[in-house]
């Protein structure tokens, strides 16, 4: 599916009829869509940048998991919520791992992450100077400091060390399984 998704997202994005075009996953009733099944969207914007709000610090991270040219990281500065994750790679060769790890930190969200309270989640993707990324956000009813003020929050240093020691532990215990 993931590789479907990428070749018709590139498809619009490389034929010239739109300034943007966007490629997100919604799932849950927290996480925005106007569907309450799970759905992919591609948007093409002619007339808007999708992307002006967007600086390449909102992928960079702690790294959580690394393999086969695929990284892993949680946002030093989350667009949006406390914790996102990013998911970077920039061959079609590594998609397959992408989008496995992409599934384990969804399983991760879902099952373990505030402990298993969060049940909604989007994925973004974005191709920024040949890398893919997809960006993984946990959802929750959205902070006021976001929806008022546009300030985004994030946890401390420690935190994030305990939340990627979780992380490892979970995807460890799926790989055995």
């Amino acid at each position: 599916i993931l590789k479907y998704a990428i070749c018709s997202w590139e498809g619009l994005l490389n034929s010239g009829e739109f300034k943007s075009v966007l490629l997100y996953k919604n799932f849950g009733p927290e996480s925005g869509g106007s569907q309450t099944h799970p759905h992919m969207q591609i948007i093409g914007l002619k007339n808007t940048n999708g992307y002006k709000n967007i600086r390449g610090d909102d992928f960079g991270g702690s790294i959580l998991y690394q393999e086969a040219g695929v990284i892993a990281n949680i946002s030093t500065y989350p667009i949006m919520g406390f914790f996102e994750t990013n998911i970077i790679w920039n061959t079609q060769q590594a998609m397959p791992v992408a989008a496995r790890i992409i599934q384990e930190t969804v399983k991760f969200v879902l099952n373990k992450y505030y402990k298993g309270l969060c049940n909604s989640y989007n994925l973004f993707f974005y191709k920024i100077d040949n890398q893919y990324i997809c960006k993984v956000v946990p959802r929750f009813v959205a902070s006021p400091y976001f929806v008022g003020y546009r300030i985004g929050q994030k946890f401390d240093d420690d935190y994030v060390r305990h939340i990627k020691n979780e992380f490892l532990k979970f995807i460890s215990n799926l790989q055995e399984a």
